[in-house]
């Protein structure tokens, strides 16, 4: 029985308390941006790490119009015991992600114009 108790709170989504600390014990953010290690390989180190400790996280693209033509980005959705939330690993800042936007929660914008948002958690 003890056994049973002990996997059904390992299946439990973490809460979002649990994240920040996972990100603030994380050295993803660390790793420099080079043209080998860009935003994909960094979403996708921050969700091996993450699920080692037990996260279930997925790779978040989005895309919008620029001067140059089509930008995309990649980064990390998590799924907590509070929702999704959505992180930059490379800078663990929180991500609020609209249809039209997408900004950190401090209020900095990345862009006003989403094209799009594909994730699948």
């Amino acid at each position: 029985m003890i056994n049973l108790i002990f996997i059904y709170f390992l299946l439990l989504p973490k809460s979002h308390q649990d994240l920040t600390v996972f990100l603030s014990k994380d050295q993803t953010n660390l790793i420099p941006y080079t043209a080998e290690f860009d935003c994909v390989q960094f979403s996708e180190t921050l969700i091996e790490n993450a699920g080692s400790k037990g996260f279930k996280a997925a790779p978040v693209m989005v895309g919008w119009n620029t001067d140059n033509g089509l930008a995309l980005h990649e980064f990390v959705s998590f799924v907590t015991s509070d929702g999704i939330v959505w992180i930059e690993p490379q800078n663990d800042k929180e991500y609020i992600v609209s249809e039209n936007s997408l900004c950190y929660a401090d209020g900095e914008c990345v862009t006003k114009e989403l094209l799009f948002v594909y994730y699948d958690n």
